[in-house]
């Protein structure tokens, strides 16, 4: 028996997929990250005699992370002032 046109002697003819553009062909599944949990922000109000390294060492961080948090440029701070530490 002769082969139709377009196929090759040996290769059997597969049905070709058809997509409508509203269609999306199906992506592998990533596994999914563990969220972090969430903390809530943690204040500090400071107190005379204190500065930013002591108060990094008490909670248990790093005078950079909270001038970052509070978007401080020195390390100047006053009392009374309130601090996010977390």
């Amino acid at each position: 028996m002769p082969a139709p046109a377009g196929e090759k002697k040996g290769f059997p003819r597969l049905p070709t997929p058809f997509f409508c553009p509203s269609q999306t062909t199906a992506q592998p599944q990533q596994p999914q990250q563990p969220k972090k949990p969430t903390t809530s922000a943690q204040y500090y109000k400071v107190r005379k005699g204190d500065n930013l390294g002591k108060i990094a060492a008490k909670y248990h961080t790093t005078v950079s992370k909270i001038k970052k948090l509070n978007h401080l440029r020195s390390d100047f701070i006053r009392e009374g002032q309130r601090l996010r530490v977390r």
